[in-house]
């Protein structure tokens, strides 16, 4: 785990990432944190568009009557954090650190995640046999699940035995945000109603509307940079 955090420099728009790998920083025996210098981006929140906020329609009634002849404005801002541009339309870029996790991976929590995932995996395969096999569900899907948290949690221990922690490097690409568009969804709500017969029926009295931004990444031009993250040799063995 890291976290970022700006380094302002008055030589901001000089800045610019290595093209190769940085050399990481030494370690000291016994630090289990440390603070990693890099060259990052500058971003900005900015509104890349505008989609309607979720919304609940009636049908019933003057409200009804009014929603019918309603538009629907799209007035939800929709912000991301997009590259600082500098006048040669290139990003501009700054000192940042990162806080680089150097603890080894617990294999208590690793034991007990594999136990979950254990359990889960065989507590299905054992319920899969007994619907097969035309017996009781529960005790063989219970005895399974059982056993899974066992092998799980051996092989969650395992997995992470002996796991060295060093500094490394992640090319990533500076990116911007392009909206494109939203999705809808809409779902009918029902109330119950006496209709003229006397009788109790579920009728439609209004639509719920849900709205998702449709946002994709785009590289800009061929720009990168190095960022620092926790390398676990269990990762990567």
């Amino acid at each position: 785990m890291q976290t970022l955090t700006p380094m302002r420099n008055t030589s901001e728009m000089a800045l610019r990432p290595q093209s190769s790998k940085p050399t990481p920083p030494a370690v000291m025996s016994g630090q289990t944190e440390v603070e990693v210098p890099f060259v990052s981006p500058i971003t900005q929140d900015t509104v890349i568009g505008h989609m309607p906020h979720d919304r609940y329609v009636s049908r019933e009634g003057l409200f009804g009557i009014i929603n019918a002849f309603s538009t629907v404005n799209a007035d939800k801002p929709i912000y991301r954090h997009q590259p600082v541009m500098g006048p040669n339309g290139k990003p501009v870029y700054e000192m940042a650190t990162a806080t680089v996790d150097l603890k080894p991976y617990s294999k208590t929590q690793r034991g007990l995640l594999g136990g979950l995932i254990g359990s889960g995996a065989l507590g299905l395969v054992g319920a899969g046999i007994a619907l097969a096999a035309g017996i009781a569900v529960a005790p063989i899907a219970i005895g399974a699940a059982v056993v899974g948290v066992a092998v799980g949690a051996v092989i969650g221990k395992r997995s992470v035995e002996g796991d060295t922690v060093s500094i490394d490097y992640e090319k990533k690409p500076v990116v911007e945000h392009r909206f494109d568009g939203y999705h809808i969804s809409q779902s009918e709500r029902y109330s119950p109603r006496t209709q003229q017969n006397g009788e109790t029926k579920n009728v439609v009295v209004g639509t719920d509307f849900s709205y998702w931004s449709n946002v994709s990444e785009h590289q800009v031009g061929q720009e990168y940079y190095w960022q620092p993250y926790a390398r676990h040799s269990s990762d990567h063995d």
